[in-house]
């Protein structure tokens, strides 16, 4: 049933945002916030095995979520759903295809960077419409547009 699959993926979330016993109640708010078919992407990813199924995994996941929750104007909820998008947005354009495997490294680095400094809730959401995915092999690298950056100066 996929109320199992869904506690199984939030708990694979809790161990990535490093969630505390104290935390615990954010996290759930934050999930349960998500619309329906946010939650079915993130475990659709969250439980991919990489071999047999397409698994994203993201290096600076940690970091992204460290730092969303400590910023204020982001938040834990608009990190995930910036996940669901850039998710989206990697499926889209066929990056597991071009890959030609199943297990694809995206690195979030530049993300994670932008949800620290973000000033704007707004323009932190805009993020996924201002990046550039840069792929080699199985590598996928998550760029954001310099006029995106410049926009929490």
């Amino acid at each position: 049933p996929f109320e199992e699959l869904d506690q199984i993926a939030l708990c694979r979330l809790a161990c990535m945002c490093r969630t505390s016993l104290v935390e615990r109640t954010s996290l759930q708010d934050a999930w349960e916030g998500l619309c329906k078919g946010s939650r079915e992407v993130l475990v659709e990813n969250l439980l991919a095995d990489g071999i047999s199924e397409t698994a994203f995994v993201f290096t600076f996941l940690p970091a992204y979520f460290a730092n969303a929750k400590t910023n204020k104007v982001v938040g834990l909820q608009n990190a995930l759903i910036v996940l669901v998008d850039l998710l989206e947005m990697l499926r889209s354009e066929g990056c597991a295809e071009a890959a030609h495997c199943h297990n694809i490294v995206v690195d979030l680095q530049e993300v994670a960077t932008f949800a620290k400094d973000a000033v704007n809730p707004r323009v932190f959401q805009a993020t996924p419409a201002h990046v550039k995915l840069v792929q080699n092999g199985s590598d996928v690298q998550i760029l954001l547009a310099t006029k995106h950056k410049e926009r929490i100066k």
